[in-house]
């Protein structure tokens, strides 16, 4: 046996809940490795330590003060301001929450996807197209700079 899987063990044979093979498996790992047995002589004595302690009965009127205690903050739970009491029978909390993830994800998704898509999707511009932009928009600005500058009269 292994000390991972003697180490596992352990606690189950203080408690003498393992079964007989198991046992004598155990009890002969621990004769041979010391590691494991100091372990066990740990464990023991944690476990008689907690056995050693004294059971203390609770205050008088404890459990109906704790009663009260816990129905108050449940009551305020219920009242909570953000509580939407409608939502809860028709969608139980996790089932909602994996919806608005799985939402939010594929909103995420399809946007970053679309980004990319515009973003890479760059029209094919050749020479003579780039040329002839390129004189329109100059001939749109000399247009414009005839419109700004203002107009002599020749009769002055």
């Amino acid at each position: 046996m292994k000390c991972r899987r003697a180490r596992k063990k352990l606690s189950p044979y203080l408690d003498r809940s393992l079964a007989v093979k198991e046992k004598l498996e155990l009890e002969r790992h621990l004769k041979s490795c010391s590691s494991c047995a100091h372990l066990l002589w740990q464990l023991e004595r944690i476990h008689n330590l907690a056995q050693n302690i004294p059971v203390e009965k609770p205050e008088p009127l404890f459990y109906e003060r704790l009663c009260h205690r816990l129905s108050q903050k449940e009551k305020a739970a219920r009242e909570g301001l953000f509580r939407v009491r409608w939502l809860w029978p028709v969608f139980p909390v996790p089932r909602l929450r994996k919806i608005s993830i799985t939402v939010a994800v594929l909103l995420a998704v399809c946007g970053s996807s679309f980004y990319l898509w515009r973003s890479l999707s760059v029209p094919q511009i050749t020479l003579r197209t780039f040329e002839e932009e390129y004189f329109r928009s100059r001939q749109m600005i000399s247009l414009t700079d005839e419109l700004i500058l203002p107009i002599s009269d020749e009769s002055e």
